[in-house]
């Protein structure tokens, strides 16, 4: 079996459903240089669907320290195997069980977006279509969007208050606009979330 060479997306965090962040690294073997990190719409597999975004960094640390523990726990099992049997213990897979929770945790517990972060993502997913957070997104894109948020039929609503301010922030870069957002999102409370289906028709979800 052949080393690898080539990219490989690696390093998901604040994963929202089918969106995610990942980085894009160069890879001999494993992951070695992160290359840019991208707003993930959905994963193929061979490849993503989505735009890039700033190196984010905690999408690189986690992705090393995944692929660390991973390999650790598998030169720890070899290890343990390659003892002679007569003197193979317990003992000896207290590593590899170590690193194999650690690999646990830092895959399916790590990375995962704060109650507070969630909620408001889950409002702009309903509101826009998508998860990611205005300050994200190409300007031409949240340009698009800010302009069919302008259509909607509640915007009395703080949800859509909130949707549509932090939307002007990214774009205007207006203290006033973030202010505003967070007065909405005040407004919101802790059943932010839960306002979220009822701030768009299913038409007007991109």
């Amino acid at each position: 079996m052949g080393i690898r060479i080539g990219t490989v997306f690696t390093g998901t965090v604040d994963q929202v459903g089918e969106e995610s962040i990942q980085t894009k690294f160069f890879m001999i073997g494993v992951p070695l240089i992160p290359l840019e990190s991208f707003f993930v719409l959905r994963d193929r597999g061979n490849g993503v669907d989505g735009f890039p975004i700033p190196l984010n960094g905690k999408s690189v640390v986690l992705a090393y320290l995944r692929w660390g523990a991973f390999i650790a726990a598998v030169i720890a099992g070899v290890m343990a195997m390659v003892t002679p049997s007569y003197r193979r213990g317990p003992t000896d897979f207290i590593g590899l069980g170590g690193l194999l929770a650690a690999w646990g945790l830092l895959t399916f517990v790590a990375g995962k977006p704060g109650k507070a972060s969630l909620a408001r993502r889950l409002i702009f997913k309903a509101a826009t279509g998508i998860s990611a957070t205005p300050d994200l997104l190409p300007a031409h894109l949240a340009s698009e969007i800010h302009q069919s948020l302008q259509k909607n039929p509640m915007q009395d609503s703080p949800a859509w208050r909130f949707v549509s301010s932090s939307y002007q922030a990214r774009l205007e870069n207006s203290e006033q606009a973030r202010a505003a957002a967070e007065a909405a999102w005040a407004q919101l409370g802790a059943s932010g979330s839960a306002s979220a289906s009822s701030l768009v028709s299913d038409d007007q979800r991109r």
